[in-house]
């Protein structure tokens, strides 16, 4: 019995669908002398010409439109068995740790883009605050992480960079300067919070924490109710809020941030996921324009 190598099939079916031996070339990764001799080895084998030599441009033959169409469907049983065997070898999944601010809106296209290049990879993604990320990190109970902190962690990153932090209000928002400055934030851990208090106690200002939620969702609802001012980075700031820029309040702080990947001998795919969402997370060159984020849980 003769057995045709998928590749050949391969080779003859981007050839038809493609309309030409340089760009099946292409597609497939090598040289247009190698497309000419696989498709010259499958007539060989099947003893049939399959494609029109008396016709302008690459047109197959009749028995080699038929041939094409079987090959499509013999490749996809190939490809369908390949993926069947790869679900039942899955690797172990990459534990992913982000702040919420990061994690809502930038971390799923990041994993996207990495799940094309990995169709099998799973994940386990967990939000919290940069502190406890590092501890896990360091821990090995995560595998990458996204941090923010001031000053920065005392270890290598991937990739590093600076977020601009400032002052946000309400639409309504009703201030008093003589009086305390009303805070709205997150817990203590927070390192938001921890950067408006240490700005204010700096330049001598009385403040209050008028509010403390879970989640930057719901600080930034509050903000918008007027209830008070928070600090936020500034390019994940909502569409409801408004950068007090004006403000009678001291300047804050960038904030370092870093993606930091587990020590590990082999990196090869934490690379690889690391590259995929600094490409997502980092800020953009100053002269692209980026919409507000909205949605979103601090870390």
């Amino acid at each position: 019995m003769t057995n045709i190598p998928t590749e050949l099939l391969r080779t003859f079916v981007a050839v038809v669908d493609l309309r030409g031996f340089t760009k099946a070339a292409q597609a497939l990764g090598c040289t247009q002398p190698a497309v000419s001799a696989q498709i010259k080895r499958l007539q060989n084998l099947l003893g049939s010409e399959l494609l029109d030599k008396t016709a302008p441009g690459v047109i197959p033959t009749d028995r080699g439109r038929a041939i094409a169409e079987c090959a499509r469907r013999l490749l996809a049983i190939n490809d369908q068995i390949i993926d069947l065997a790869a679900i039942r070898g899955a690797t172990t999944p990459l534990r992913i740790g982000v702040p919420g601010d990061f994690g809502a809106a930038l971390l799923p296209a990041a994993l996207a883009d990495f799940r094309r290049h990995f169709p099998h990879q799973a994940f386990q993604v967990r939000c919290d605050v940069s502190e406890r990320l590092l501890r896990d990190l360091q821990q090995s109970e995560i595998d990458l992480a996204v941090i923010f902190l001031q000053p920065a962690p005392p270890i290598e990153a991937y990739e590093r960079w600076a977020e601009s932090v400032v002052w946000v209000r309400g639409p309504a928002a009703i201030h008093d300067p003589a009086g305390p400055v009303p805070l709205v934030a997150q817990g203590e851990e927070c390192v938001l919070t921890r950067l408006s208090i240490e700005a204010l106690d700096r330049a001598g200002r009385e403040w209050e924490m008028v509010f403390t939620g879970p989640s930057s969702t719901s600080v930034a609802g509050a903000v918008a109710a007027g209830l008070g001012i928070s600090a936020m980075v500034e390019r994940l700031v909502s569409p409801e809020l408004t950068v007090w820029r004006d403000a009678a309040l001291p300047a804050l702080p960038d904030i370092p941030c870093g993606i930091y990947l587990r020590e590990s001998h082999d990196r090869g795919l934490l690379d690889e996921l690391a590259e995929a969402l600094a490409k997502a997370i980092r800020p953009r060159p100053a002269s692209a324009p980026h919409e507000p984020l909205a949605d979103r849980q601090a870390g």
